[in-house]
Formats: structure tokens, C-alpha cells, sequence
């Protein structure tokens, strides 16, 4: 099994007495979850340092610092550093040559991190490819310095409130830590109600709690009376002229992108301990499947796959279709709805936030299954649709460079190729769906009248290195980076720490989605075939099937109905809950008609409803939460409120 993992850190912003043992106090029960109880190194006023064994007498007076770490603290030699660490290194042997002889390939991940930043200093986290969150103490330099992988796969969040500067890998603790109640953020629990994705890069469902960006290191100066953050960017997706200019055909860039995904799927595998893949059925984690068979020659490996008693939703004959090739071993999971609905208290309860939907519960129920049949680590496809433009955005997209560049030739041969595929009226459903869903994100995305209007969704800062790239990787952009993908890891993020289980995207190597990046629009998608390169890789070790017909979606408008009318007593009580009523955003009169309404099958946005159900029940966890009312008056710091800028400087600057 995995080891769980956490890391937290207090900064008293203020001088006062116990300031850290009361952030501490409200901590206590995520800390002792997270197992950080133990090893602590603390700081006072006149930076003295201690090293103490437990984190239970780290709040005396006097005391301005302290960090932890669930996997303890690794400190250099001569305990000028102290790290804690959560994440893979995965280019170790690169990094062991690179640092010398001294530095074996059996150091741990935190081993590693600590001996290139001593030999590098922050500029060591552009030569990583990994997944990690840290935390580093540098007394030689009284520094706090933090860092996040290049997509965010390892959260780390933080948080100025009440003299409190407070990090951690959970939103909620933070908050906890940072305020005596917790505070939720209108402006995003309106976002998600409305079904819209974050508006800007970093935000939480807890008030003033921001994520660490992907891809930056930050440094915090600890002699500071009033420490404020100087946060820089060690990767951004750029177009590269000199790649840019360099056409290859689309069977090298098959080839190219085979080889890289392959090196990523063998950095991905643990050197030791059990290992296994998801298998839903898509090509995106199929195709990792058979390349570890049929290019890493291993064999034996276990699969796990959701399946359902459904058809219309099953991808059972799609699994059985990839396990018939050989070499992979199967288990299964079948989710009812009853299960489904049963577990989503608990699963709110990980997340400390409303569910998108269903599948965010089968996956929990799927990862607390590979824990215990003691896999510790699984690969999984995620994030392959973004990357390769398979979304409606991206599409729309590239139906609008097609237009602006004047290609009308290639626009017409596509649509054409799409009709001879399937049908002109499937063809032109490929050609107004990503303009009708592109309408809709602009103008009425979901509007209801129990719901204050908010703007669409935001399509992102333009930042100044946006100069030169199409509207397609503008939109791959933004959902990798600050959208799309960001929102799913984090919510992984915290069933993965739950179940104690790693997971390794291969797609979200680094390399990888520079690659896709920068190919030709055609080669990642045309009007009607989607993940064009991938898909036409792929025939080369899938089996026919998987190419007859897409994906089945988990969850339709009809799935929906028929699984949340069956619960009319529990929507009722949320539509008449005195805690939605309070909601500012919400008019409480026309939610409980929308709710009856469908129950009586007056309107099917079983979405909405859901979308409703679980901040309901996620509020009513952060109401038992609360010991104390907030403190009254509570602001956070005016120079952490507004610290992280929309373009992050440079870490070479």
C-alpha cells in the first residue's frame, strides 16, 4: 500500500501569544487523519530552531513556525535544511548522473529533491519531472520555500488570516487553520452550482484559501516582520518557432508520440512494490494497458475497471475486448445506484467539497478496491482528452482557426470525410455542436432563476507568451493548466491521500503535453475524430472494437432521473434546509419549486439537483465542523490576499 502523505506549515504573520498552538488546535483532528502528529521542527521570534517528536508540544509561547510532514522530515547534513515531501521523482537516474557519484539511485524521492536543491538551489525544480508538493525550511537563508509540479498533480494550498499564514495539502485544513470557521467562497459555490468551471486559476470553495499555481516555486522570507510570497514559473505551455517550423509527417509524429509515452509509462512504474492500470474501457487507458505488454514486456498486470449492469452505459464488452489480447488480469466493480447514493456522505467527507457527480464516488469506490486487493500504485489515462483536444471547446476551437486562416478547403474535405464515415447529419452535428456548446459557455450557460446570474466561464488571462498561438492551444491552455485538468486532479488528489493510493498519469507528462502541444492542429483533431494522433497510434496494438464505436458515457439526463427521484425525501429536505435558504446566491422560493418540479418529471437537470444535494450536505459538514462562531472582524493580509499576479514572473528572472 501506498503510504499516505501530507505536509503543513504555520507562519505566525503577527506577534502574539500561542499563535501557532491555536492554529494547531483547529488542525488537530486533519493532522492526526494525515498522521502528522509526529516529527516537527518549530521556530521562535529570534529564530531559534527546535526539532520536537511530536507536533502536540509545538504551540508554546513564543513559538512563530512550524512544519511537518506525514512521511516526517529529511534535513541535510548539517540541519541547515528541512524538507517535507509529498510526490515521485520519476527521472531519478537522470538526476543521480547528473549529481554525481555520492547520490545512488536508492535515495528516496525527498533524498533526491533535498540534494539537488542543494547543489542547484530553486532552480532545481525545472530539471524534475515528477509529481510533488514540497515545503523546504532554509536556515542558512531563513527561507520557507514551496513548490508544485508543472500540471498540479500534488496539491499544496495556503492561506493569511487572523496572523496566520498557513500551507498545507488540503483546502479545508487550511481554512481550519487560518480562520475559527470555516467560510465558504460565494463567488465559487455560485460557480458550481451554475455547472461552470473555476473562474481563476487557484481558487477553493473556502474563503480566501488559494492553491499554490502549478509550475512555480515560491519563497517566503522568514526574518520578514510581515512575510510576504514572490511566486515564479519554472514551465509554461509556449510555441516554440523553431519546433513550430519543423513539419513532420503525421507517421513520424505517431512514432514520436509512441516513444514518448512509453518512456513515460516506464518512469511511472514503481521500482518496487505492486502495480497496476486502470481500465475503463477508452483508448486513452487501454493503450497504456497493451504498450506495458506489448513495449515495456512486462505481463501479468492488473486491471480495474468499472462496470455496470447497464448497457447503455457499460464498457464491459470494450474491457473484455483489451483483456482478451492477453497479459493483463481483471478486477472488476460493479456500482448500483444505491451504492452510489449510500457512500456520497463519506465521499464529501474526503473531498470537503460538493461532488461534480456520480463517477467521483464509483472512483473512490474503485481505488478503495485496489487498496485492498495491495496495489499500491496504479497508472490511469486521465487527462487525455485535454491534452489531445477531445473537448467541445477545443473542438469549436479549431473549427474557428479553420475559419480565420480561410482553410475552407480543409474544412470541406473534413466534413466531407465525416459523412462518408457516418452520415451528413452526423457530420453536421460534429460541425454545430462545439459552435452550440461554445454559445451556450458565452451567453446562457445554465441559466436558473433560483440562482444570482453569473458571467460565463472565464477564458483565461491573456497573458503576454499567448502572442502566436492558435485558438486551439489557447483552449488546450487553459484547460490543462487552469481549468479542466486542475479541477479533476485536485478532487483525485484527496481520494488518492484517502485510499492511499498513487496515481500516475503518463499523459500529463510534462514532455508529453509540450509535444501535443505544439503539433499541428490536424494531428490532434479533425471534425468528427477526436485525439486523431492517439487514435490512429492506437490501432497498431487495440483491437477493432474499440474503434466501431465511442466511449459510453457514465451518466446521462435519463440515468440521472431515474436514480435521484428515488431519493424525494432527501431532495425535499435540502430544498427546504434553513442552510440553503441563507445561501446569498440562491432564491430559496424558486429552488424548492425547481426541486419539485423534478421530482414531478416537470424538467430532467437531475445535474442541478445534484449539484444542489451535495453542497447542501457538504455545508451542513463544515456547520459540524465549526467549535466556535468566526471570529468577528477577521481579514486576511492585504498582501497575501492579492499575492499571486495573472502572469507568474519567470523563475530565470
Amino acid at each position: 500500500m501506498h503510504k499516505i502523505s501530507g505536509l503543513c506549515a504555520i507562519l505566525a504573520t503577527r506577534p502574539e501569544p500561542a499563535a501557532v498552538a491555536s492554529v494547531l488546535a483547529r488542525m488537530a483532528p486533519w493532522l492526526a487523519r494525515r498522521r502528522m502528529n509526529g516529527k516537527a521542527i518549530v521556530a521562535d521570534y529570534g529564530g531559534r530552531t527546535r526539532i520536537l517528536e511530536s507536533t502536540a508540544h509545538a504551540g508554546a509561547d513564543g513559538t512563530r513556525f512550524l512544519l511537518t510532514g506525514s512521511n516526517g522530515l529529511l534535513s541535510s547534513v548539517d540541519q541547515g535544511c528541512w524538507l517535507a515531501f509529498d510526490g515521485e521523482i520519476y527521472n531519478r537516474a537522470e538526476l543521480c548522473q547528473q549529481l554525481g557519484a555520492p547520490y545512488l539511485t536508492h535515495i528516496t524521492n525527498a533524498g533526491l529533491v533535498l540534494a539537488a536543491y542543494e547543489r542547484w538551489g530553486v532552480e532545481c525544480v525545472s530539471r524534475f519531472n515528477g509529481a510533488w508538493a514540497f515545503l523546504l525550511l532554509d536556515l542558512r537563508h531563513g527561507k520557507l520555500i514551496g513548490s508544485r509540479d508543472h500540471l498540479g498533480i500534488k496539491p499544496l494550498y495556503f492561506g493569511e488570516r487572523n496572523g496566520h499564514l498557513v500551507f498545507a495539502d488540503d483546502a479545508r485544513a487550511v481554512a481550519l487553520g487560518c480562520s475559527e470557521g470555516l467560510e465558504f467562497d460565494g463567488a465559487r459555490v455560485s460557480e458550481f452550482l451554475r455547472g461552470l468551471p473555476p473562474r481563476s486559476l487557484g481558487s477553493t470553495f473556502y474563503r480566501d484559501i488559494r492553491a499554490i499555481p502549478p509550475a512555480c516555486v515560491f519563497e517566503v522570507a522568514m526574518s520578514d516582520a510581515r512575510p510576504e510570497g514572490q511566486f515564479r514559473t519554472f514551465w509554461r505551455l509556449t510555441a516554440d518557432p523553431a519546433q513550430s517550423r519543423r513539419r513532420v509527417s503525421f507517421a513520424d509524429a505517431q512514432e514520436e508520440f509512441l516513444n514518448l509515452l512509453e518512456d513515460s509509462i516506464r518512469l511511472r512504474i514503481p521500482r518496487t512494490g505492486s502495480f497496476g492500470c486502470l481500465l475503463s474501457g477508452g483508448l486513452d487507458s487501454s493503450l497504456i494497458s497493451r504498450l506495458l505488454i506489448e513495449r515495456v514486456r512486462l505481463t501479468d498486470i492488473p486491471t480495474y475497471s468499472l462496470v455496470y449492469s447497464d448497457p447503455q452505459s457499460s464498457d464491459w464488452p470494450r474491457i473484455q475486448a483489451v483483456l482478451r489480447q492477453g497479459g493483463l488480469r481483471s478486477s472488476t466493480m460493479m456500482p448500483t445506484g444505491e451504492t452510489l447514493w449510500a457512500a456520497a456522505e463519506e465521499v464529501i467527507g474526503i473531498q470537503g467539497a460538493p461532488l461534480l457527480g456520480f463517477d467521483l464516488i464509483a472512483h473512490w469506490q474503485l481505488l478503495k478496491r485496489v487498496a485492498e486487493s495491495d496495489c499500491g500504485v496504479v497508472l490511469d489515462g486521465g487527462g487525455a482528452d485535454e491534452v489531445l483536444g477531445a473537448t467541445m471547446s477545443q473542438q469549436f476551437a479549431l473549427l474557428w482557426d479553420e475559419l480565420r486562416g480561410l482553410q475552407l478547403f480543409r474544412l470541406a474535405r473534413e466534413l466531407h470525410a465525416a459523412a462518408q464515415r457516418e452520415s451528413w447529419r452526423a457530420a453536421l452535428g460534429h460541425l454545430l455542436g462545439p459552435c452550440r456548446t461554445q454559445w451556450r459557455l458565452k451567453h446562457s450557460w445554465n441559466t436558473y432563476d433560483w440562482l444570482a446570474p453569473t458571467e460565463g466561464p472565464a477564458r483565461g488571462p491573456r497573458a503576454p507568451s499567448a502572442t502566436g498561438l492558435t485558438a486551439v492551444q489557447r483552449a488546450v491552455r487553459l484547460q490543462v493548466c487552469e481549468q479542466n485538468v486542475a479541477t479533476v486532479l485536485a478532487y483525485a488528489a484527496q481520494s488518492a491521500a484517502a485510499a492511499e493510493v498513487s496515481i500516475r498519469r503518463p499523459y500529463l507528462d510534462h514532455r508529453l503535453v509540450e509535444y501535443c502541444f505544439r503539433l499541428p492542429s490536424e494531428y490532434r483533431a479533425e471534425i468528427g475524430v477526436r485525439k486523431r494522433i492517439l487514435r490512429e497510434a492506437a490501432k497498431r496494438y487495440l483491437p477493432p472494437e474499440l474503434f466501431a464505436s465511442p466511449s459510453r458515457p457514465f451518466m446521462d439526463s435519463e440515468r440521472w432521473a431515474s436514480m435521484l427521484r428515488q431519493h424525494g425525501d432527501a431532495l425535499r429536505e435540502m430544498a427546504g434546509a434553513r442552510i440553503m435558504a441563507q445561501l446569498p446566491m440562491i432564491n430559496a422560493v424558486n429552488m424548492r419549486r425547481f426541486v419539485n418540479d423534478y421530482l414531478a418529471a416537470k424538467h430532467d437537470d437531475g445535474a442541478a439537483v445534484w449539484r444542489l444535494y451535495t453542497t447542501w450536505r457538504w455545508l451542513e459538514s463544515l456547520r459540524a465542523l465549526r467549535t466556535r462562531s468566526p471570529q468577528a472582524g477577521s481579514q486576511p493580509s492585504a498582501s497575501w490576499a492579492k499575492l499571486m499576479p495573472t502572469v507568474l514572473k519567470p523563475l530565470s528572472t
